[in-house]
Protein backbone atom coordinates (compact mmCIF):
# COMPACT_ATOMS: atom_id res chain seq x y z
CA UNK A 1 0.00 0.00 0.00
CA UNK A 2 1.42 3.09 -0.97
CA UNK A 3 1.95 5.64 1.93
CA UNK A 4 1.75 9.07 2.22
CA UNK A 5 4.74 11.05 4.07
CA UNK A 6 3.51 12.83 7.00
CA UNK A 7 4.05 17.02 5.84
CA UNK A 8 5.20 19.39 8.16
CA UNK A 9 3.27 21.76 9.89
CA UNK A 10 4.29 24.98 7.36
CA UNK A 11 3.83 22.57 4.04
CA UNK A 12 0.35 21.71 5.34
CA UNK A 13 -0.76 25.59 6.29
CA UNK A 14 1.03 26.17 2.48
CA UNK A 15 -1.44 23.19 0.99
CA UNK A 16 -4.25 25.06 2.73
CA UNK A 17 -3.53 28.60 1.35
CA UNK A 18 -2.86 27.21 -2.33
CA UNK A 19 -6.37 25.78 -2.11
CA UNK A 20 -7.67 29.03 -1.13
CA UNK A 21 -5.61 30.97 -3.89
CA UNK A 22 -7.26 28.46 -6.23
CA UNK A 23 -10.88 29.19 -4.85
CA UNK A 24 -10.42 32.86 -5.18
CA UNK A 25 -9.40 32.62 -8.44
CA UNK A 26 -12.60 30.58 -9.54
CA UNK A 27 -15.47 30.75 -7.10
CA UNK A 28 -17.15 28.16 -8.42
CA UNK A 29 -14.87 25.56 -8.80
CA UNK A 30 -15.44 22.34 -6.70
CA UNK A 31 -12.89 20.66 -6.65
CA UNK A 32 -10.93 23.66 -5.25
CA UNK A 33 -13.31 23.40 -2.61
CA UNK A 34 -12.99 19.61 -2.24
CA UNK A 35 -9.17 20.21 -2.24
CA UNK A 36 -9.30 22.71 0.21
CA UNK A 37 -11.25 20.28 2.59
CA UNK A 38 -8.96 17.36 2.30
CA UNK A 39 -6.03 19.90 3.34
CA UNK A 40 -8.17 21.24 6.18
CA UNK A 41 -8.69 17.27 7.10
CA UNK A 42 -5.25 16.30 6.90
CA UNK A 43 -4.56 19.79 9.24
CA UNK A 44 -7.20 18.42 11.91
CA UNK A 45 -9.39 20.71 10.90
CA UNK A 46 -12.57 18.34 10.93
CA UNK A 47 -15.42 21.17 11.13
CA UNK A 48 -13.56 23.68 8.54
CA UNK A 49 -12.98 20.73 6.52
CA UNK A 50 -16.68 19.21 6.41
CA UNK A 51 -17.86 23.05 5.36
CA UNK A 52 -15.66 23.21 2.26
CA UNK A 53 -16.71 19.66 1.21
CA UNK A 54 -20.35 20.97 1.80
CA UNK A 55 -19.49 23.46 -0.61
CA UNK A 56 -17.75 21.32 -2.82
CA UNK A 57 -21.13 18.75 -3.02
CA UNK A 58 -23.47 22.01 -3.65
CA UNK A 59 -21.08 23.30 -6.55
CA UNK A 60 -20.49 20.16 -8.29
CA UNK A 61 -23.28 17.20 -6.64
CA UNK A 62 -22.58 14.74 -9.56
CA UNK A 63 -18.63 15.09 -9.10
CA UNK A 64 -18.01 11.27 -7.11
CA UNK A 65 -14.67 12.56 -6.14
CA UNK A 66 -15.92 15.50 -4.08
CA UNK A 67 -18.48 12.68 -2.25
CA UNK A 68 -15.70 10.52 -1.53
CA UNK A 69 -13.68 12.98 -0.45
CA UNK A 70 -16.16 13.96 1.81
CA UNK A 71 -16.96 10.63 3.35
CA UNK A 72 -13.11 10.63 4.25
CA UNK A 73 -13.55 13.47 6.54
CA UNK A 74 -16.84 12.51 8.02
CA UNK A 75 -15.41 9.32 9.26
CA UNK A 76 -12.32 11.10 10.87
CA UNK A 77 -14.67 12.65 12.79
CA UNK A 78 -16.42 9.77 13.54
CA UNK A 79 -19.68 10.08 11.77
CA UNK A 80 -19.83 6.59 10.17
CA UNK A 81 -23.76 6.59 9.00
CA UNK A 82 -23.06 9.85 7.03
CA UNK A 83 -19.71 8.68 6.08
CA UNK A 84 -21.36 5.07 4.84
CA UNK A 85 -23.84 7.47 2.83
CA UNK A 86 -21.28 9.91 0.96
CA UNK A 87 -18.81 7.07 0.01
CA UNK A 88 -22.17 5.02 -1.42
CA UNK A 89 -23.37 7.82 -3.72
CA UNK A 90 -19.63 8.11 -4.57
CA UNK A 91 -19.75 4.51 -5.97
CA UNK A 92 -22.75 5.46 -7.33
CA UNK A 93 -21.79 8.19 -9.35
CA UNK A 94 -18.25 6.32 -10.35
CA UNK A 95 -17.79 2.67 -10.14
CA UNK A 96 -14.05 3.24 -9.81
CA UNK A 97 -14.34 4.48 -6.23
CA UNK A 98 -15.31 0.85 -5.16
CA UNK A 99 -12.07 -0.13 -5.13
CA UNK A 100 -10.55 3.58 -3.78
CA UNK A 101 -12.94 2.83 -0.78
CA UNK A 102 -10.96 -1.00 -0.26
CA UNK A 103 -7.90 0.93 0.38
CA UNK A 104 -9.64 2.91 2.63
CA UNK A 105 -10.76 -0.01 4.67
CA UNK A 106 -7.65 -1.71 4.60
CA UNK A 107 -6.19 1.70 5.83
CA UNK A 108 -8.52 1.57 8.62
CA UNK A 109 -7.99 -2.06 9.72
CA UNK A 110 -3.77 -1.46 9.50
CA UNK A 111 -4.57 1.46 12.32
CA UNK A 112 -7.03 -0.23 14.14
CA UNK A 113 -6.77 -0.54 17.91
CA UNK A 114 -10.30 -0.66 19.48
CA UNK A 115 -13.60 -1.85 18.77
CA UNK A 116 -15.04 1.27 17.11
CA UNK A 117 -12.16 1.57 14.63
CA UNK A 118 -12.87 -2.57 13.87
CA UNK A 119 -16.68 -1.99 13.24
CA UNK A 120 -15.65 1.14 10.84
CA UNK A 121 -13.78 -0.88 8.82
CA UNK A 122 -16.23 -4.12 8.53
CA UNK A 123 -18.96 -1.50 7.51
CA UNK A 124 -16.79 -0.10 4.83
CA UNK A 125 -15.73 -3.31 3.73
CA UNK A 126 -19.18 -4.30 2.96
CA UNK A 127 -19.62 -1.18 1.29
CA UNK A 128 -16.57 -1.63 -0.98
CA UNK A 129 -18.09 -5.71 -1.42
CA UNK A 130 -21.68 -4.54 -2.53
CA UNK A 131 -22.30 -5.28 -6.18
CA UNK A 132 -23.03 -2.51 -8.29
CA UNK A 133 -25.64 -4.36 -9.85
CA UNK A 134 -27.85 -6.91 -8.05
CA UNK A 135 -26.72 -9.76 -11.12
CA UNK A 136 -23.23 -8.78 -10.29
CA UNK A 137 -21.76 -10.47 -7.12
CA UNK A 138 -18.69 -9.79 -6.93
CA UNK A 139 -16.19 -6.40 -7.15
CA UNK A 140 -12.68 -5.84 -7.35
CA UNK A 141 -13.16 -4.09 -3.78
CA UNK A 142 -14.30 -7.14 -2.43
CA UNK A 143 -11.37 -9.16 -3.23
CA UNK A 144 -8.91 -6.57 -1.83
CA UNK A 145 -10.95 -5.92 1.52
CA UNK A 146 -12.27 -9.96 1.97
CA UNK A 147 -8.57 -10.45 1.76
CA UNK A 148 -7.22 -8.22 4.38
CA UNK A 149 -10.20 -9.02 6.70
CA UNK A 150 -9.56 -12.90 6.49
CA UNK A 151 -5.92 -13.05 5.82
CA UNK A 152 -5.00 -10.32 7.61
CA UNK A 153 -6.98 -8.86 10.54
CA UNK A 154 -7.82 -12.39 11.83
CA UNK A 155 -4.14 -12.99 11.63
CA UNK A 156 -3.22 -11.00 14.78
CA UNK A 157 -4.33 -7.61 13.18
CA UNK A 158 -1.26 -7.71 10.93
CA UNK A 159 -2.09 -7.59 6.97
CA UNK A 160 0.50 -9.37 4.47
CA UNK A 161 2.43 -7.49 2.66
CA UNK A 162 1.19 -8.66 -0.46
CA UNK A 163 -2.26 -6.80 0.36
CA UNK A 164 -0.84 -3.92 1.50
CA UNK A 165 0.50 -3.63 -1.96
CA UNK A 166 -1.67 -4.27 -3.96
CA UNK A 167 -0.45 -7.52 -5.18
CA UNK A 168 -2.35 -9.81 -4.28
CA UNK A 169 -3.76 -12.75 -6.82
CA UNK A 170 -6.37 -10.93 -8.19
CA UNK A 171 -7.38 -13.87 -11.34
CA UNK A 172 -9.92 -15.09 -9.47
CA UNK A 173 -11.00 -13.17 -7.02
CA UNK A 174 -13.74 -10.28 -7.66
CA UNK A 175 -14.26 -11.65 -11.28
CA UNK A 176 -17.05 -13.56 -10.40
CA UNK A 177 -15.33 -16.87 -10.95
CA UNK A 178 -17.34 -19.83 -10.54
CA UNK A 179 -16.41 -22.25 -8.36
CA UNK A 180 -15.49 -25.45 -10.89
CA UNK A 181 -17.69 -28.19 -9.15
CA UNK A 182 -16.35 -31.56 -8.28
CA UNK A 183 -17.20 -34.65 -6.11
CA UNK A 184 -15.05 -36.36 -3.27
CA UNK A 185 -15.57 -38.27 -0.71
CA UNK A 186 -16.43 -38.49 3.26
CA UNK A 187 -14.57 -40.69 6.08
CA UNK A 188 -17.50 -43.28 5.56
CA UNK A 189 -16.91 -43.22 1.53
CA UNK A 190 -19.76 -41.21 0.69
CA UNK A 191 -19.71 -38.93 -1.91
CA UNK A 192 -19.70 -35.16 -1.21
CA UNK A 193 -20.60 -32.83 -4.10
CA UNK A 194 -19.68 -28.91 -4.19
CA UNK A 195 -23.05 -28.10 -6.10
CA UNK A 196 -25.22 -30.15 -3.65
CA UNK A 197 -24.84 -27.26 -1.26
CA UNK A 198 -25.72 -24.48 -3.25
CA UNK A 199 -27.22 -21.38 -0.92
CA UNK A 200 -24.65 -21.86 1.34
CA UNK A 201 -21.55 -20.09 2.10
CA UNK A 202 -18.78 -23.20 1.64
CA UNK A 203 -15.28 -22.39 2.97
CA UNK A 204 -12.51 -25.79 1.73
CA UNK A 205 -9.69 -25.54 3.70
CA UNK A 206 -7.33 -28.15 1.44
CA UNK A 207 -4.40 -29.69 3.57
CA UNK A 208 -2.60 -32.82 4.25
CA UNK A 209 -0.78 -34.88 7.31
CA UNK A 210 2.55 -33.90 6.15
CA UNK A 211 1.64 -30.53 6.15
CA UNK A 212 3.38 -28.94 9.41
CA UNK A 213 1.25 -25.84 8.98
CA UNK A 214 -1.94 -27.42 8.44
CA UNK A 215 -1.54 -29.24 11.37
CA UNK A 216 -0.54 -26.03 13.76
CA UNK A 217 -3.76 -24.22 11.85
CA UNK A 218 -5.90 -27.14 12.89
CA UNK A 219 -6.96 -26.26 16.46
CA UNK A 220 -8.50 -23.85 15.14
CA UNK A 221 -10.18 -24.73 12.03
CA UNK A 222 -12.03 -27.35 14.74
CA UNK A 223 -12.60 -24.24 16.50
CA UNK A 224 -14.07 -22.52 13.69
CA UNK A 225 -16.59 -25.97 13.08
CA UNK A 226 -17.67 -25.83 16.75
CA UNK A 227 -19.19 -22.39 16.75
CA UNK A 228 -20.11 -22.88 13.01
CA UNK A 229 -22.14 -26.28 13.89
CA UNK A 230 -25.55 -24.77 14.56
CA UNK A 231 -25.87 -22.58 11.70
CA UNK A 232 -27.71 -24.13 8.43
CA UNK A 233 -25.96 -21.69 5.92
CA UNK A 234 -22.39 -22.35 6.15
CA UNK A 235 -20.67 -25.58 5.13
CA UNK A 236 -16.83 -25.80 6.24
CA UNK A 237 -15.22 -28.63 5.02
CA UNK A 238 -11.11 -29.61 5.60
CA UNK A 239 -10.19 -31.76 2.12
CA UNK A 240 -7.14 -33.71 2.39
CA UNK A 241 -4.81 -35.53 -0.24
CA UNK A 242 -4.87 -38.16 2.28
CA UNK A 243 -6.17 -41.60 1.20
CA UNK A 244 -8.49 -42.72 3.88
CA UNK A 245 -9.99 -41.56 7.13
CA UNK A 246 -7.46 -44.32 9.08
CA UNK A 247 -4.77 -42.83 7.89
CA UNK A 248 -5.66 -39.45 9.75
CA UNK A 249 -7.53 -40.07 12.30
CA UNK A 250 -4.96 -39.67 15.21
CA UNK A 251 -4.80 -35.91 14.78
CA UNK A 252 -8.53 -35.11 15.59
CA UNK A 253 -9.97 -35.42 19.19
CA UNK A 254 -12.67 -38.48 18.91
CA UNK A 255 -15.47 -36.08 18.88
CA UNK A 256 -15.37 -33.37 16.58
CA UNK A 257 -17.96 -31.68 14.04
CA UNK A 258 -15.41 -30.52 11.31
CA UNK A 259 -16.29 -32.82 8.36
CA UNK A 260 -13.53 -34.22 6.66
CA UNK A 261 -12.99 -35.24 3.06
CA UNK A 262 -10.84 -37.16 0.71
CA UNK A 263 -9.32 -35.86 -2.63
CA UNK A 264 -8.23 -39.43 -3.25
CA UNK A 265 -9.80 -42.24 -5.37
CA UNK A 266 -7.36 -45.35 -6.18
CA UNK A 267 -10.18 -46.94 -8.29
CA UNK A 268 -10.29 -44.56 -10.49
CA UNK A 269 -7.17 -42.68 -11.96
CA UNK A 270 -9.19 -41.08 -14.68
CA UNK A 271 -10.66 -38.94 -12.14
CA UNK A 272 -8.61 -35.23 -11.64
CA UNK A 273 -7.32 -34.46 -8.21
CA UNK A 274 -9.81 -31.56 -6.99
CA UNK A 275 -7.19 -30.23 -4.90
CA UNK A 276 -4.10 -29.97 -7.46
CA UNK A 277 -5.74 -30.05 -11.17
CA UNK A 278 -9.03 -28.56 -10.71
CA UNK A 279 -7.72 -25.79 -8.05
CA UNK A 280 -4.40 -25.97 -8.75
CA UNK A 281 -3.19 -25.77 -5.45
CA UNK A 282 0.85 -26.32 -4.76
CA UNK A 283 1.30 -25.55 -1.02
CA UNK A 284 -0.67 -26.02 1.86
CA UNK A 285 -2.62 -24.87 3.23
CA UNK A 286 -5.45 -23.06 1.20
CA UNK A 287 -8.24 -22.16 2.27
CA UNK A 288 -11.64 -21.15 -0.40
CA UNK A 289 -14.37 -18.85 0.46
CA UNK A 290 -17.67 -19.76 -1.90
CA UNK A 291 -20.70 -17.67 -1.72
CA UNK A 292 -23.98 -18.54 -2.04
CA UNK A 293 -24.31 -18.54 -5.57
CA UNK A 294 -21.12 -20.72 -6.11
CA UNK A 295 -18.73 -17.74 -7.37
CA UNK A 296 -15.21 -17.26 -5.63
CA UNK A 297 -15.06 -14.88 -3.46
CA UNK A 298 -11.73 -15.93 -1.52
CA UNK A 299 -8.27 -17.83 -1.62
CA UNK A 300 -6.17 -17.81 2.01
CA UNK A 301 -3.11 -18.99 1.18
CA UNK A 302 -1.06 -20.30 4.13
CA UNK A 303 -2.42 -21.05 8.03
CA UNK A 304 -3.92 -18.48 9.84
CA UNK A 305 -5.88 -18.18 13.22
CA UNK A 306 -9.69 -19.35 12.44
CA UNK A 307 -10.76 -19.22 15.77
CA UNK A 308 -11.04 -15.19 15.78
CA UNK A 309 -14.74 -13.25 16.05
CA UNK A 310 -13.85 -11.11 12.29
CA UNK A 311 -13.78 -14.75 10.06
CA UNK A 312 -17.64 -15.25 11.33
CA UNK A 313 -18.18 -11.59 10.48
CA UNK A 314 -16.66 -12.58 6.99
CA UNK A 315 -18.64 -15.54 6.04
CA UNK A 316 -21.73 -12.97 7.06
CA UNK A 317 -20.33 -10.39 4.84
CA UNK A 318 -20.27 -13.26 1.96
CA UNK A 319 -23.80 -14.99 2.76
CA UNK A 320 -25.53 -11.27 2.47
Amino acid sequence: MHRVTEQPRDELFLVADLRRAAIRIDPKDARAHSSLGNALNVKGKIDEAIAAHHEAIRLGPDLALVHGNFGRALKAKGELDAAIAAYRESIRLDSRNRTRLARTVLGTLERSEGPRERTMALRLARLAAEPSDPAEPGSVGNAIVFEALAAGYAANGRLPEAVKSGDAPMNYMGNDRSAPDFTVKDRAGRAWRLSDHRGKVVIMNFWTKTCRPCLEEMPSLLDLSERLAERDDVELVAITTDPDWESIRTIFPPQNSLEILFDSDEDDDSLPDVVRETYGTQLFPETWFIDPNGIIRLRVDGPRDWSQPVVEELISAISS
